[in-house]
């Protein structure tokens, strides 16, 4: 039986819903926006706890007849699935008001920033973010190739406790980070937040060690370094990469062994046209400028090559570029052309990448275009790896992991607004395979972004110093209750270079807001 419904907003956002009501529906009810914000925060995927992020009730009444109307089902349906809860859980009314609370506030700090928007075009944007995101994930579905080059079978979890120490209070006593706890955290995804020189990198790069060490080397991981800084300018990158057992590669000077176009299946027709347009899809997201006319030549070329195909033989980028060079020259066929110039990638791929380490530096020597485009074809065929094999057992509250994978530098990476819905995808479906991901950015600005949080994708954040000290938006990233606000701004404004704050629990043995210095390699 389902609870009954009756729900007050915080008292803050009171009058947030009647602007909003006056500024996007002018005459309709208000609780088509608190509806709406419902929809929206749960949209974001983020799950909000109750014990640590509660609002006040002293603003807007809504009974449930009022708030959902004929669809109260639906409604419902959608929170007992976000949180895998049933109707007659107690917490749902809890639920529901805190993600209207969310809602609200989302909509409010994206509407206010515009003095044009008007309800339809807010409910067209929000149907057209709606299909590009349904887009996407077609875009992500796995591309199953029947080639022996490309068949890699499950690879092993583990799924013992994976305890990490990740710094010293001022008190002396030691932080853990149970990675894999499922009770603390629903994902391994983590996000890390800081200047340059804050000390970040290095820290990422201690929880790689620790996470390898603790495993027995049976979790592996890939670090791309988009800085390609590498071992040219820091000295301590040879210590890593010695301790890890990991491979150096610079793609400007060696392979990385893999072949990103083996995700398209050249065998089965049934999955050679759809596989095609996933590849299209996924290079045309990392560089916009490639229009409608020049997808369709894509197509055609990549279809021509495949069919010039020996039996067995792996297509190239020259195969795609030699049916493409009679074009006019235009982004595109410059593109194709530098990626079959350049010897980025190991055609035959011989190598099982997911059963090593890897650093594999992008120097900035390389062309821009072909820097990000190589980027997202190394985690597009890492994701693709993953997502066709079983998914890891939560064993005695602990999921079982398989492999990390580390993006410095994400938010050059990541920058595009086409991109987001790709990674909001990767983070999302990957995480039951036992990939865990680690996201190092400059500014949280960078991980909190209209359309979608990434800080709250990650389940654990850690913030360096910064640069910014806008207090919404750090909260937004580390997902703290607002109550927090004055001890966090007062702690990142006296952060030195190496200390941080993290969002982990209090059954860790810490407490939110409070400074830390942390291990670095």
């Amino acid at each position: 039986m389902i609870s009954s419904i009756h729900i007050k907003t915080s008292k803050e956002n009171q009058d947030r819903i009647s602007t909003l009501t006056k500024k996007i529906y002018t005459d309709a009810p208000e609780n088509h926006i608190a509806r709406l914000a419902l929809v929206l925060s749960l949209r974001t995927g983020r799950k909000i706890d109750l014990d640590t992020e509660k609002k006040d009730s002293g603003g807007k009444e809504y009974k449930e007849e009022t708030l959902f109307g004929r669809y109260k089902d639906i409604y419902i349906a959608l929170v007992c699935q976000h949180y895998g809860i049933s109707p007659d859980d107690p917490k749902l009314p809890q639920y529901v008001k805190a993600h209207v609370d969310h809602g609200i506030e989302l909509i409010y700090n994206e509407v206010s920033q515009s003095s044009t928007i008007r309800g339809t075009d807010y409910l067209l944007k929000k149907v057209t973010d709606g299909i590009f995101e349904l887009t996407s994930i077609d875009t992500l579905a796995p591309t199953i190739s029947n080639t022996s080059y490309n068949s890699i079978p499950d690879k092993s979890y583990f799924s013992a406790p994976i305890r990490i120490k990740i710094g010293d209070l001022k008190n002396g006593e030691v932080i853990h980070l149970e990675w894999n706890n499922t009770q603390f955290r629903p994902n391994c995804h983590i996000a890390i937040a800081g200047t340059s020189g804050s000390g970040k990198t290095r820290f990422a790069r201690h929880l790689i060690k620790e996470i390898v060490n603790n495993t027995n080397h049976q979790v592996n991981f890939l670090f791309i370094d988009f800085k390609g800084q590498g071992r040219q300018q820091e000295s301590y990158s040879d210590q890593f990469i010695n301790e890890t057992n990991c491979e150096y590669r610079d793609l400007s000077k060696s392979k990385f062994p893999i072949n990103p176009l083996s995700i398209i299946n050249t065998i089965n027709e049934n999955e050679k046209i759809s596989s095609i347009l996933r590849f299209i899809d996924i290079l045309t997201k990392c560089n916009p400028k490639i229009g409608e006319v020049q997808k369709s030549h894509l197509k055609t070329a990549i279809k021509n090559a495949i069919d010039n195909l020996s039996p067995g033989e792996p297509l190239t980028f020259n195969d795609i570029y030699q049916q493409l060079e009679s074009n006019k020259p235009d982004s595109l066929t410059e593109l194709i052309e530098r990626l079959a110039e350049l010897p980025l990638f190991d055609t035959q791929n011989n190598a099982e990448v997911i059963n090593k380490n890897y650093y594999l530096s992008i120097p900035s020597s390389l062309p821009e275009n072909v820097r990000i485009t190589a980027v997202f074809l190394v985690i597009y065929y890492i994701y693709n790896t993953f997502i066709q094999m079983s998914d890891t057992p939560n064993e005695q509250g602990y999921q079982g992991v398989r492999f990390l994978l580390v993006i410095d530098e994400a938010h050059f990476v990541f920058k595009d607004k086409a991109t987001h819905s790709l990674l909001e995808e990767i983070l999302r479906t990957i995480r039951s395979k036992g990939v865990g991901i680690i996201l190092i950015s400059q500014s949280i600005a960078d991980f909190v972004h209209r359309s979608f949080n990434l800080g709250s994708a990650c389940s654990t954040n850690f913030l360096f110093q910064l640069k910014e000290q806008k207090i919404q938006t750090i909260r937004e990233f580390a997902n703290y209750p607002q109550s927090l606000d004055s001890k966090v701004k007062q702690a990142m404004e006296q952060l030195k270079p190496g200390e941080a704050l993290a969002n982990l629990r209090k059954e860790e043995g810490y407490q939110l807001g409070t400074p830390f210095q942390t291990y670095t390699t």
